[in-house]
């Protein structure tokens, strides 16, 4: 068994599927499943965040909620 990295997207019967590098699933890459970024690639196609919208919070807001932790004790 091989440990090789995911593909960060795949082509299945739904379309674009991304992968949520915290989950470890695949999702449908549009703005139902992820955040999109305020940038645009050079084509116009958008960019999407890396993490699905379910654990964007666990991803990003968790060093917030550690670092205030540290502050205020």
């Amino acid at each position: 068994m091989t440990n090789s990295p995911l593909p960060k997207t795949i082509q299945t019967e739904l379309g674009t599927e991304k992968l949520c590098i915290e989950c470890n699933e695949y999702f449908p890459l549009d703005e139902e499943f992820f955040w999109r970024s305020g940038s645009k690639r050079k084509d116009g196609s958008a960019i999407f965040c890396a993490t699905c919208k379910a654990c964007y919070d666990i991803r990003y807001k968790r060093r917030k909620h550690k670092n205030h932790e540290v502050q205020t004790s």
